[in-house]
């Protein structure tokens, strides 16, 4: 089974609300507390565009706002059907906005410049990089553009972001 990343905008009073009780997370994790435009799979490209910011520090906005420390509810790892040691996180509207703020000043060039010109030296979770369908550079630079408008769509919006593993 495949590992993705996913990311939901809510209120932040709606954040408060998932911290307890667990249901309320499980909800959200679950597809059944937002709207459907306001989640969004990253799939495992997620891992892909962090790891260029791991690596580019033109680019680290990248992997600030795909990694988050602190747990929304530590009681959620226990859950069933989650992934314990991947916690959902979530950044509060005002870090979304410094995010956002950061992933529009970024060009999309930019991120097929940070790519090594041998696209089987780029790692991609679950497969090797020649088996990906097409231009490998197209593809993040797609996703790239995704999570900007996601995080741009947040914070205009004044909207947190949560993040899990599912």
């Amino acid at each position: 089974m495949a590992v993705t990343r996913q990311l939901a905008r809510i209120p932040e009073p709606q954040l408060t609300g998932c911290r307890a009780p667990v249901e309320e997370l499980d909800r959200l994790c679950s597809f059944q507390a937002a709207s459907q435009r306001d989640y969004l799979d990253l799939n495992w490209w997620g891992i892909v565009l962090a790891s260029l910011g791991k690596h580019h520090p033109s680019l680290a906005v990248l992997d600030q706002a795909l990694r988050r420390v602190e747990a929304v509810n530590p009681a959620y790892r226990d859950h069933h059907d989650t992934i314990a040691e991947h916690p959902a996180t979530a950044w509060r509207p005002r870090e979304v906005s410094r995010f956002a703020e950061g992933l529009r000043a970024l060009t999309p060039s930019a991120i097929s410049d940070a790519l090594p010109s041998d696209q089987d030296a780029v790692e991609v979770p679950g497969t090797d990089a020649t088996d990906v369908d097409g231009d490998l550079a197209h593809h993040l630079v797609e996703q790239f553009g995704l999570m900007r408008d996601f995080y741009g769509e947040a914070a205009d919006r004044h909207l947190a972001v949560v993040l899990w593993w599912d």
